[in-house]
């Protein structure tokens, strides 16, 4: 599964993205990550020349085959989903993209499934995450920013909100 906060100013926040994986107990993987303060065209991944970079949007649509994109359907995501959907199109990499809604409910309230599951031993992170990264977390809400704690959030908020969407891993 992949998950989004999507941002369209380089100077102001991350663009993030997450991708999660499940296994059959119910536990939860982070299995890569993209964040950056960029252009679009980091963001999908995209080379000046169209080729894929290693992380972004295609890239992972790629490496990981998600089987649901849930992105937090903010202004930010609605100004770009048309330009994502048709470089997802002309580079042959489709998946499906479920837009999660961030209205109703301030952040905090958004983070509880997350924050939740953390809480329960149910969330694995990769040794390599980064310290700011680290950091964000740990001092949600108080941190400088918080759009990895809202990528991972819309994730888990999907699983809860549309719970049929979630398909038994393969063991």
């Amino acid at each position: 599964y992949m998950s989004s906060d999507n941002a369209v100013s380089v100077n102001g926040d991350y663009n993030v993205i997450t991708v999660f994986g499940i296994d059959t107990l119910g536990n939860y993987y982070l299995l890569d990550y993209f964040r950056e303060k960029c252009k679009l065209i980091d963001t999908l991944g995209l080379n000046e020349d169209g080729t894929l970079k290693l992380k972004g949007i295609l890239p992972y649509i790629k490496k990981w085959k998600p089987i649901i994109w849930f992105a937090e359907n903010d202004n930010n995501f609605k100004s770009i989903e048309s330009v994502i959907k048709q470089k997802m199109y002309l580079n042959k990499l489709l998946t499906k993209v479920m837009p999660i809604s961030p209205h109703g409910a301030n952040k905090e309230s958004k983070a509880q499934a997350f924050q939740l599951a953390i809480e329960q031993g149910q969330v694995y992170f990769p040794t390599w995450i980064e310290q700011e990264v680290i950091d964000e977390l740990n001092n949600f809400p108080l941190s400088k920013h918080d759009d990895f704690v809202d990528s991972a959030s819309t994730f888990f908020r999907a699983m809860i909100l549309f719970p049929k969407t979630i398909t038994a891993p393969i063991e």
